[in-house]
């Protein structure tokens, strides 16, 4: 039941793909071909680097260094948003709150503070940042190597819906900074920021730089693969602490993405659902609260030419459900780990913030398509 309950994305990816190849009985080369080995790749270079950046300690320096400035609510909470916000678009979504949410906690349980407000809004701005880049979150990887898209194209699609969020997330601030407290505070209680590892982080700098250059199409990516695997074989432990079952996730969803496709019914009828970019948008977005927008991802993509909507439906459909996002169930599970019996408080705030951001960047996103 831990396994289950750690590993749910990884063991129902797993069985709809055993399911439907059932249904379709693909050959070994077809079930090969599902696979797109490049995206596999890219996304495995780029969380070796963010490991070997976590092993040299450059993260928690920068965040501590920082907070450590703060001698007010609103410009801490500011502070937590906004690093998790610019972290995220680099080191996705799910390693920036597993960074700086349980430090959240720790701050506010020493401030007497309850944590709730500030983690639900940490949690969107990590969602929200993400979007930015493609490699701010799997899905956007996954589209950017999947369409084999110009850089500037995704910017220009992604920046104005990422950028809008900053305001909001700036008002969710001042509102959340205000209904807790204003007094001033002293952060004299944290440790002092651990020191870096400089050899690591100049390994961890170089692979960054090599897996960028692959993402954007520079180099080739299997030389982003062993540059990024030696680097973080070189810092520690960081080789170790890579999200393997992220990318067994994606294989499996690549080839249930593929056994849907030779579905008869399904070649049939699929061509008209995703026959506007409207449809597709508002599919993007809908899938994504019941899969969450990584699996809607894979799903969606493998049926149509038209990624602009796939990309602005899937990263604005993180925001709703709980598992819209699976990074929103990492915010979840520190909070409630820490807050018994703060559950259904816990829910109850965070579907209503998501869906006030949610309802107003859905038009936002459908002007831009």
């Amino acid at each position: 039941m831990r396994f289950l309950k750690r590993r749910f994305l990884l063991v129902a990816a797993l069985t709809a793909a055993i399911l439907s190849s059932f249904f379709v009985k693909p050959s070994m080369q077809q079930l090969f071909e599902a696979v797109d080995f490049r995206v596999l790749g890219l996304l495995f270079a780029l969380m070796a680097v963010i490991q070997g950046f976590r092993s040299a300690s450059v993260i928690d320096f920068a965040a501590v260094a920082l907070l450590r400035r703060c001698r007010r609510l609103l410009p801490l909470y500011g502070a937590f948003t906004a690093l998790v916000f610019l972290f995220s678009t680099v080191l996705t979504n799910d390693v920036a709150l597993l960074t700086f949410v349980p430090l959240t906690l720790t701050v506010c349980r020493r401030l007497e503070i309850d944590p709730l407000r500030i983690v639900i809004i940490e949690t969107i701005a990590a969602n929200l940042g993400s979007s930015l880049t493609p490699p701010g979150n799997p899905q956007n990887l996954f589209l950017y190597a999947f369409y084999h898209l110009h850089p500037l194209d995704f910017f220009q699609t992604m920046f104005p819906p990422a950028i809008f969020s900053v305001g909001l997330l700036a008002a969710a601030v001042a509102l959340a900074a205000g209904r807790d407290s204003q007094k001033g505070i002293s952060l004299d209680f944290l440790p002092p920021a651990p020191p870096i590892d400089f050899k690591e982080a100049a390994i961890s700098s170089a692979a960054l730089c090599s897996a960028l250059a692959a993402v954007f199409g520079l180099i080739d990516w299997p030389w982003a693969v062993l540059t990024s695997a030696l680097g973080a074989a070189a810092c520690g432990g960081a080789l170790k602490k890579v999200d393997y079952s992220l990318l067994a996730v994606f294989a499996a969803f690549f080839v249930f993405s593929k056994n849907l496709s030779l579905l008869p019914f399904m070649s049939a009828d699929l061509p008209g659902l995703f026959s506007s970019s409207e449809k597709i948008y508002f599919s993007a977005i809908a899938v994504s609260q019941i899969i969450s927008n990584v699996p809607a991802a894979l799903l969606l993509a493998p049926f149509t030419d038209l990624w602009r909507p796939i990309a602005l439906g899937v990263n604005i459909g993180g925001l709703g459900t709980l598992i819209a996002s699976l990074a929103s169930v990492i915010s979840y599970q520190l909070y409630v780990s820490e807050n018994n019996g703060g559950a259904l408080r816990y829910l109850g705030s965070f579907t209503l913030y998501n869906a006030a951001f949610l309802l107003i960047l859905i038009p936002i996103g459908f002007l831009l398509l």
